[in-house]
């Protein structure tokens, strides 16, 4: 009996110190999606083409690494590839932080930043996963992801309203700085906390190269269709809140606190969306969640480029729809690792969901890119009518994303289990 009480206490504490990583780490890739890093790369002198490039660096070296560092994380040890990104990734930090400081080189220096970030961000999230699936025991994890997710929406949602709430206070570099220092301190709190959550399963793959493992995972019934579905929905919905914030600056002309709020309501709405999104799953099972999320999808583009209809002012409706978009995504999110966790086996567990990973970072950076070139060549006709409302580049790419998401319901016979009710799970990506 006290055996078991020793067992109990100390899955309890691993499972709070897992908890307490993840909401320290979350802000390192949350400055990416909230507006600030837009802002803050606005202020150092980008224009919005080159705004969209950098921020799209994050996925699409998760496209390139994530593979890589998911095969060593099997051979050498996840905690060992973990540590090294995170050291990485606070290397990026400090690079962003300091580019304030220059001016002719600012630009540069902030590149350099964001591009070691993004590496160790990679070698973050490749294992994260199959570090906590043996500790978490199998009875409770539902309700332990369930716990850990709104953990580190609420602590993001916080940091984005405090950061807001000051920014209306201080406009200065310096302001923007200070917010990546604190990112920063955080971030080496993550590596102490990381350091203590236990690596349970410490076999190791045997040396044989990346090849034969990947080819094993590909060979998983169902595995390559799936994710191949999830690229193609990433690819039209995965750069949305980025264009919603580049709307906002460069055509509705938010201050830097209106782009934070924006970014803000989109996190809020996926709290929501986590939960809607587990009962339907629960209930439902993933198809008609996919559904559902396409027609949600859809709908969000097509108002946001028809907003002026609505009486409210631009901030407000924009904030609404970013919400909306927030709990489309989020749902959506909880059906995708439902349905990969029912298709995944034991084994290559790191490179299994590394590759899943992989193909959504490839859809939101090839799109982030494709939308920024569109951007810089002034392909789009600028300005132009539409139900009365006069609509801009922007709008143009909201509204064929829009068109796309619907036209990507066929490609819902893809998924394997569209007629089965799964039991809604959710697999953390290491923030």
């Amino acid at each position: 009996m006290c055996v078991i009480m020793t067992i109990d206490l100390q899955t309890r504490k691993t499972l709070r110190i897992i908890i307490l990583t993840t909401c320290f780490g979350v802000l390192g890739r949350l400055i990416f999606n909230n507006g600030f890093m837009l802002t803050y790369l606005s202020r150092l002198g980008f224009p919005s083409y080159r705004i969209l490039f950098l921020l799209s660096l994050v996925p699409l070296a998760g496209l390139v690494l994530t593979l890589p560092f998911a095969y060593l994380s099997d051979r050498f040890g996840k905690k060992r590839i973990g540590i090294g990104g995170t050291i990485t990734a606070l290397f990026g930090l400090l690079l962003l932080t300091s580019a304030g400081f220059f001016q002719e080189q600012g630009g540069r220096v902030a590149i350099a930043g964001i591009l070691i970030f993004s590496i160790g961000s990679s070698a973050i999230a490749s294992n994260w996963f199959a570090l906590l699936s043996p500790i978490i025991p199998e009875d409770i994890r539902g309700r332990f992801f369930g716990k850990l997710r709104i953990s580190w929406q609420t602590t993001g949602i916080v940091f984005t309203l405090a950061v807001t709430t000051l920014l209306g206070l201080f406009t200065q570099i310096q302001f923007f700085q200070c917010v990546l220092l604190f990112v920063l301190i955080c971030s080496m709190i993550r590596i102490y906390l990381y350091w203590r959550i236990p690596e349970l399963e410490t076999t190791r793959t045997p040396p044989r190269g990346l090849l034969a493992p990947f080819l094993e995972i590909l060979r998983i019934p169902g595995y390559l269709p799936f994710c191949a579905y999830t690229f193609l929905l990433m690819l039209f919905a995965g750069a949305v809140p980025w264009v919603l914030g580049l709307l906002g600056k460069d055509v509705l002309f938010f201050s830097d606190t209106q782009i934070l709020l924006l970014g803000n309501s989109g996190a809020a709405g996926a709290v929501a969306g986590f939960y809607i999104g587990g009962k339907m799953v629960d209930q439902l099972g993933t198809k008609p969640v996919f559904l559902i999320c396409h027609f949600c999808f859809a709908m969000v583009l097509f108002l946001t480029a028809l907003r002026g209809l609505f009486p409210f002012p631009d901030i407000v409706t924009m904030c609404l729809l970013s919400g909306l978009f927030g709990v489309a995504f989020a749902a959506s999110g909880i059906a995708f690792s439902s349905e990969l966790l029912a298709i995944i086996q034991p084994e290559n567990k790191s490179l299994s969901t590394g590759f899943h990973l992989s193909l959504v970072s490839a859809g939101i950076a090839i799109s982030s890119l494709i939308i920024g070139q569109t951007l810089k060549l002034n392909i789009l006709n600028p300005e132009w009518t539409l139900m009365g409302q006069t609509l801009c580049t922007y709008d143009t790419v909201l509204l064929g994303s829009a068109v796309m998401i619907l036209l990507l319901i066929i490609t819902l016979g893809l998924i394997p289990s569209v007629i089965q009710v799964r039991k809604a799970q959710w697999y953390p990506q290491n923030r």
